[in-house]
């Protein structure tokens, strides 16, 4: 069980209308064709915070940032990442 607060933050990170098996197949093509592709790559670090996956989806935006340290997507990404992954080490 998690704290509300938190349960509202990850709710954000949803895909509309795909599975996650669905998504992840669409991105890892995506990914295959251009690696990348920021569209891409925010989209699987939105699928790895919805499925509690934070330190990787820490470093996907940090792949993002490299190449677009001012996004504020990404940022905006970045921060409710890393204070998912504090939430969960405790």
């Amino acid at each position: 069980a998690h704290p509300a607060g938190q349960q509202d933050r990850r709710s954000g990170f949803r895909h509309q209308g795909q599975s996650n098996s669905k998504a992840g197949k669409n991105i890892r093509k995506a990914l295959e064709v251009n690696p990348k592709f920021a569209p891409a790559l925010r989209a699987r670090a939105r699928l790895l915070i919805e499925t509690e996956q934070f330190q990787d989806a820490v470093a996907t935006l940090q792949k993002l940032l490299y190449d677009n340290p001012t996004a504020p997507e990404t940022l905006s990404m970045m921060a409710g990442g890393r204070l998912l992954l504090e939430d969960e080490k405790g």
